[in-house]
């Protein structure tokens, strides 16, 4: 449509040739169609002449692409690799902060900058929604509106459609999505009513199928945030905090939050940061940033991830500084 009254300008100021669109009916990638139009398009512009591409070719190997021979630059003195510099790095930022001096008061602080949150946690609006279910299972669904017109989705096991919680409530934080996970659930604690939370980039509020598409789920939504100064997980952070304090003021008197998978990283931030008392239970090893840095394998996604982390804290550091907020089972998975 754009396209269409853009061209009907060019026309009236007789310069119609000047605008063209041009549309490849394929995937993701740069197919022949669009090529072939840029192809001519730069031909014209700066004189080149135009080739057309051959639509059969011998695809080049890996050998025919290599510039320079396996490890020939590594192999030069002094030389190291990109994971050799992350992870001298991290490791001179852990010895730093090992022997800086910094009050809870400070450290809030700074984390509250890296990650974006508020001194005090807004109560926020809800709605009540319809029902959903899986495998035969019925989840009281209730919308939570973090942002004018964002929600994310709160899920109840069992009971009513009211957001009005028991004076003793789990909340669990799932590792996909509380739709596929929180019907097989119990809570920990026989006198815990049990709700999940799907934040930001979590089942259904998730864009492009969460963090399981890395590519749309993950880094690029993750870019996106960092640009406009709003990290995706200090956005993650925020949905536990106003999800506890909105249960807070509904009638919840002592909140335990148990996150499982990846959801242990929002979980501890938000252990630390939040204005009204909780606990958050974490199950097996607690993960490190540094950790991260130095393993090849990457295990955290970049969308958990907030910029400049490692000059305030990394999370064991967090969860040992306040353990008083961490009910730790090593054991049980």
């Amino acid at each position: 449509e754009t396209y269409r009254l853009a061209k009907k300008v060019y026309k009236l100021l007789g310069k119609e040739e000047n605008i063209q669109m041009t549309e490849g009916n394929q995937t993701h990638t740069f197919g022949y169609p669009l090529r072939d139009a840029a192809s001519r398009f730069f031909a014209k512009e700066f004189g080149f002449k135009y080739q057309e591409e051959p639509q059969k070719f011998n695809r080049p190997n890996a050998e025919m692409l290599r510039c320079l021979k396996v490890k020939s630059v590594l192999d030069l003195p002094n030389e190291k690799s990109v994971q050799d510099f992350i992870r001298e790095k991290a490791l001179a930022l852990k010895k730093m902060r090992s022997e800086r001096k910094i009050s809870r008061n400070e450290l809030e602080k700074q984390l509250r900058s890296v990650l974006n949150i508020p001194v005090e946690t807004p109560i926020v609006d809800y709605r009540v929604w319809q029902y959903t279910r899986f495998d035969k299972k019925i989840l009281y669904c209730t919308g939570i509106e973090t942002e004018k017109d964002v929600f994310i989705t709160l899920f109840r096991q069992k009971g009513r459609y009211t957001l009005d919680p028991e004076k003793k409530v789990e909340l669990y934080l799932p590792a996909k999505g509380c739709r596929y996970e929180l019907g097989y659930l119990s809570p920990l604690a026989k006198d815990f009513e049990l709700w999940g939370l799907d934040y930001h980039g979590i089942g259904d509020s998730a864009a492009f199928g969460g963090i399981g598409e890395v590519y749309w789920g993950d880094y690029m939504i993750d870019g996106c945030c960092v640009s406009l100064g709003k990290p995706f997980v200090g956005k993650r952070v925020g949905d536990i905090l106003k999800t506890v304090k909105l249960m807070k003021t509904n009638g919840a008197e002592e909140i335990v939050v148990r996150a499982a998978g990846i959801s242990v990283i929002p979980a501890i931030f938000a252990a630390v940061l939040t204005d009204v008392p909780f606990k958050v239970v974490l199950h097996g090893d607690i993960p490190s940033y540094t950790e991260h840095a130095c393993s090849k394998d990457a295990p955290i996604p970049q969308s958990f991830i907030p910029y400049n982390i490692l000059q305030v804290a990394d999370l064991d550091e967090l969860v040992k500084l306040y353990s008083e907020r961490f009910i730790i089972n090593k054991d049980k998975k």
